[in-house]
């Protein structure tokens, strides 16, 4: 069986330093072996799947691989599709309820009425215990429920 990867290439096509054209970086991936290879935008996020036979260090032989035959050093950190969803899904929570914590204690400060910040409060907080419920769900679900498919709109 087959595991969907998501692979991150640290500071690939920021500004003009360590510029990668996507059809390329496809293309050194799926050399590799690795299939269903996509990318997102010009970021330099890679989303592959790895086949049973090629188990093993996936992020030391596309950094190898892009250092050698691209010209280009850059790190490579390799995640499983389901734990990238959940590190960006606990990471969007801590940001609301940052955000949350931040709207009690400095809105009635600048002097915006007491019903204008209950009301942005209860907002919030419906945001976040709705991203709550949703992160629980995915997780009761199981791995394959909580990944996205990463075929949507922008990878290509």
């Amino acid at each position: 069986m087959s595991e969907r990867r998501v692979a991150l290439l640290r500071g690939i096509n920021v500004g003009r330093a360590k510029r990668l054209a996507m059809a390329d970086l496809r293309a050194l991936v799926e050399d590799l072996g690795y299939g269903d290879v996509r990318t997102l935008l010009n970021s330099g996020n890679i989303i592959f799947t790895v086949p049973r036979t090629k188990r093993g260090d996936a992020a030391a032989r596309i950094e190898k691989a892009i250092a050698s035959r691209l010209g280009v050093s850059a790190r490579v950190y390799v995640l499983t599709a389901a734990g990238y969803f959940k590190s960006q899904m606990a990471i969007y929570v801590m940001d609301l309820l940052i955000v949350a914590s931040l709207c009690v204690v400095l809105i009635p400060q600048l002097g915006i009425s007491g019903s204008a910040v209950a009301m942005l409060v209860s907002q919030l907080s419906q945001v976040v215990l709705a991203t709550v419920l949703i992160w629980i769900v995915l997780r009761k679900l199981g791995t394959s429920a909580a990944v996205p498919p990463f075929d949507s709109d922008g990878a290509t």
